[in-house]
């Protein structure tokens, strides 16, 4: 390849960045921000989800997703509109994505386990867990969950430095690789499929016998899934990403290279922001049940405790909720 073209290809590549944070970070930030409130709506608006431990976590979750989709996916749309990054010309801006965003990102994943765990000690065939995860303790879980990743993600605002609102210490650095892994990738990847197998498995063994079974296991079976593949499909790209970052730190790189690692962590890094933006039109398109929910408070006059749980059917929206949302 000629020098010329190669610095050709180069400079597409680099120009190429843009109009890729511009169409994904504007599709997942208008997607996810009336996904997260749709979703904060609905769980807020049915009274019977205030009952279910793990309705508060899924609540909690939105609101950490859109905390996330707020700051990491909007500075990266305008840096693709504008070409200007937001976050260079802004102490404040610089400060509150770096504490804001990865706080959020972390809230959400916690509270989604936390919700895979309690579908699990619900469908347990011993009855004394089913009241493990109460409302009251899923409040007091999700403040301390909210207080620690502040607390993880406060050192960013002032190891984060102005005005190219970069680390620029090299073991903070190499420490944030790591941690990123751990936490948005190895964590999720461990706790999601081994609670949703055990909750399949509990489903499967007829645990929740003459209570609607067949129902039970078509919404709430779909539904595990659905969140896991949803989370599974972003989180193995970004700990790809990282791990490969963390590999090759210190490797000296051409700039076609450099270029390349660049489209592609771009790519990958919008992708990763999926889970906190398109869980609600997923609870869309496989439960039944919460597309219902959705028309009875957004579309339909009726009182909505009458629309959403029939006395007889309590045990079984329980199941279905949890699932389902």
């Amino acid at each position: 390849m000629s020098t010329t073209s190669n610095d050709t290809l180069i400079n597409q590549l680099r120009f190429g960045t843009n109009p890729i944070y511009a169409v994904m970070g504007v599709v997942l930030f208008v997607s996810g921000t009336i996904g997260n409130l749709c979703n904060i709506v609905v769980f807020m608006r049915i009274r019977t989800l205030s009952r279910l431990a793990a309705s508060w976590f899924l609540l909690a979750s939105f609101v950490g997703s859109q905390m996330l989709v707020s700051t990491s996916v909007l500075s990266r749309a305008i840096f693709g509109i504008t070409g200007v990054e937001s976050l260079a010309t802004s102490v404040f801006w610089c400060k509150f994505r770096w504490l804001i965003g990865p706080a959020g990102g972390l809230i959400s994943i916690t509270c989604i386990c936390f919700a895979a765990i309690d579908r699990y000690l619900i469908t347990s065939r011993q009855v004394n867990r089913h009241r493990w995860f109460t409302p009251r303790r899923a409040q007091y879980i999700i403040v301390i969950v909210v207080f620690v990743w502040f607390m993880t993600s406060l050192p960013n605002v002032f190891l984060y430095t102005f005005p190219s609102c970069s680390v620029t210490n090299a073991i903070y650095s190499q420490y944030l690789t790591f941690y990123n892994i751990s936490t948005y990738s190895v964590f999720p990847l461990i706790i999601l499929p081994i609670f949703s197998y055990l909750t399949w498995n509990n489903l499967r063994g007829g645990v929740m016998a003459g209570i609607g079974q067949n129902r039970l296991q078509s919404q709430v079976t779909r539904m595990m899934f659905a969140q896991f593949g949803l989370v599974f499909g972003a989180s193995v790209p970004n700990m790809v990403l990282q791990s490969y970052l963390a590999a090759t730190r210190n490797i000296a790189k051409t700039p076609l290279r450099v270029a390349q690692d660049g489209i592609v962590s771009c790519v990958l890094t919008m992708i990763s922001f999926a889970p906190h933006a398109m869980v609600f039109y997923v609870y869309l398109a496989v439960s039944a049940t919460y597309r219902e929910n959705v028309r009875t408070v957004f579309f339909s006059c009726l009182p909505i405790i009458n629309r959403v749980t029939p006395l007889n059917e309590q045990p079984l929206q329980r199941i279905t909720k949890t699932g389902t949302n």
